[in-house]
């Protein structure tokens, strides 16, 4: 008997509710950001030993580190497969920025017609009916930001204990950033600050639910085009600053991205594919799968992290053990 069918008869185990979660016992497939790829989830959950019935024969469970959603070509259906593998007692997610831009109204034609429609013919016949539409939006209300054991960490982006701290015994991910949001806003209309940069700034660096599902910001030495947009700041390296013993995995920042993919300075400059970030004690397994619909370079792979094993596991089959850097 598996560990997921253990905690399905567990009558009396009480669902977490905090946006700060414990981490399940045992061994862990940690998988990056999905997308919308379906087939590429598919693949890897295949390569992982996950049966039809979706169940390990090991007991393994599967960790989802958000952004289910957005670029490729079946976001629902990514998202419906998560809420299948969750409900089942098989995986555990977290809250990644593109399900939260979609309570934000972040409308992005080429990424979330499938939510918010669009103008287009070709885009507006992807946009998913009310009701398929609302029982997501429960499902994503329903996850924490973080999740936490004493060996592991999991966060979208990046971990930063005093936004931890601050949302740990919050249950609504949605009204936290909308209430910072508010809050910084109002701070500035009040004390008559109108830089442009500095406003936004303070809007993803203060508000913690931001700065744990898209990371930390900083002006940027010159200004630099991403996504069509000219762009005055970028992000910031935060893994070169994590010194703490706990080990932390996250997507967000796609490594091994086409070049025509790249926001702003490459963050991976010197590192390879399978080396753990700054310190030793953190790796980002987003390598770019979000890309594959977009381009035809090919080089865009679904991760996951086998833990404790510290492997990387891709949808093409490939595996190699992870390694900290041999700094020159």
């Amino acid at each position: 008997m598996t560990h997921a069918l253990l905690d399905r008869n567990n009558v009396n185990a009480k669902p977490a509710t905090g946006l700060v979660r414990p981490l399940p016992p045992g061994p862990l497939d940690i998988i990056g950001d999905i997308h919308g790829e379906m087939d590429a989830l598919t693949a890897l959950m295949d390569r992982l030993g996950y049966s039809r019935e979706n169940e390990h024969p090991e007991g393994r469970r599967l960790i989802f580190l958000g952004d289910f959603v957005d670029r490729g070509p079946d976001s629902a259906g990514v998202m419906e497969k998560v809420m299948a593998l969750i409900e089942r007692g098989v995986a555990y997610a977290v809250l990644g920025n593109h399900e939260l831009n979609l309570f934000d109204n972040e409308k992005k034609a080429d990424h979330n017609a499938w939510y918010f429609g669009s103008d287009k013919p070709e885009l507006a016949k992807l946009k998913i009916d009310d009701a398929r539409k609302a029982k997501l939006e429960g499902f994503m209300k329903s996850l924490p930001v973080a999740m936490e054991r004493e060996d592991l960490r999991v966060v979208h982006a990046a971990w930063h204990g005093p936004s931890i701290d601050l949302i740990r015994e919050e249950s609504d991910a949605v009204s936290v950033l909308k209430r910072y949001k508010e809050q910084i806003s109002a701070e500035f209309s009040a004390l008559g600050i109108v830089d442009k940069i500095e406003r936004e700034l303070a809007l993803q660096n203060r508000n913690p639910i931001k700065l744990l599902t898209s990371g930390p910001e900083k002006k940027a030495d010159k200004p630099f085009k991403a996504n069509g947009k000219l762009r005055e700041v970028e992000r910031e390296i935060w893994w070169d600053h994590y010194h703490e013993e706990v080990f932390v995995a996250f997507g967000h920042y796609w490594r091994d991205a086409p070049a025509d993919f790249q926001k702003g300075p490459n963050l991976f400059e010197g590192y390879e594919t399978h080396h753990i970030l700054g310190a030793g004690q953190a790796i980002s397994i987003d390598y770019s799968v979000g890309a594959r619909s977009h381009t035809k370079k090919g080089g865009t792979r679904l991760a996951a992290l086998r833990w404790p094993e510290r492997k990387l596991m891709f949808d093409d089959g490939q595996t190699m053990a992870i390694e900290v850097r041999v700094k020159k």
